[in-house]
């Protein structure tokens, strides 16, 4: 079987494997049967009822291995006669043949898609609001399929940050606002736009990823939208992130939550 395809040869398997429990419980309940007529016997005291209980159990457990073999003799022959000519089911029916554990492996999506998706996923058309056209690169997979998602019912959304313009300029380095630093590391270093706009270890910059793109989690957004319609729809188009209302400058924060 591949990936939920049945053929013949995996109802052949299940009866093989449903054939060979039922002989071990059989073989099992032999040697417990005998081992219980054994035990009768010594307990008897030579009272003949007891002797003939045991010998009765002894019995009763003979013929059902016997019994057991005879059903397996003639299933076995049911099949080989049905099978007719073909051999590999003849020859190896009662044999298992171990699955491959790669046969419905589904390799996960390069690292520019999301699950769900096997294309890219790349940006839209965009408003930007003063910020560095760099900055699209850096917004995850993720983030990008949910800007792209909100644009279909937001078209005039305006974007104030996806991660840092400074990040561009040498003046923000993202190993100075590392989560792992945070919150040891001053205030100094990554906020105010002193050296980088957000707070050390922020969803901007990956909660502390130390290059590359695709790393954002977060997008500030321009607060020209309804945030109530705002939130519905980052909703509908992700569960997993939330917008809130940010001051300083004033402006709506979306992330995810998770």
């Amino acid at each position: 079987m591949e990936c939920g395809n049945c053929a013949l040869s995996d109802f052949l398997i299940l009866a093989r494997n449903v054939s060979l429990l039922l002989l071990e419980l059989t073989a099992a309940s032999l040697v417990l049967m005998t081992m219980l007529s054994g035990l009768a016997m010594i307990l008897s005291r030579g009272d003949q009822t007891w002797v003939d209980r045991a010998k009765s159990i002894l019995r009763g457990a003979v013929i059902g291995v016997v019994v057991s073999l005879t059903a397996w003799l003639l299933v076995s022959t049911e099949i080989l006669f049905l099978a007719g000519p073909n051999e590999e089911i003849t020859k190896s029916w009662f044999k298992i043949t171990p699955p491959n554990p790669n046969a419905c492996y589904v390799p996960p999506p390069p690292a520019d898609t999301i699950p769900g998706t096997t294309s890219p996923v790349t940006p839209g058309d965009w408003i930007l609001r003063g910020i560095r056209s760099e900055q699209k690169q850096d917004a995850s997979p993720e983030l990008t399929s949910l800007i792209n998602c909100i644009y279909e019912e937001i078209p005039n959304l305006g974007i104030n940050s996806i991660s840092d313009d400074d990040i561009y300029t040498g003046k923000c380095k993202l190993s100075d606002c590392s989560g792992a630093s945070f919150p040891s590391c001053p205030i100094s270093a990554c906020e105010n736009d002193r050296k980088c706009v957000h707070r050390c270890g922020s969803c901007h910059y990956g909660n502390g990823t130390q290059g590359g793109t695709g790393f954002s989690y977060a997008v500030d957004v321009a607060t020209n939208v309804d945030l109530a319609k705002l939130k519905d729809v980052v909703n509908r188009c992700n569960p997993n992130y939330s917008a809130a209302f940010h001051d300083s400058p004033p402006h709506y924060h979306i992330e995810n939550h998770t």
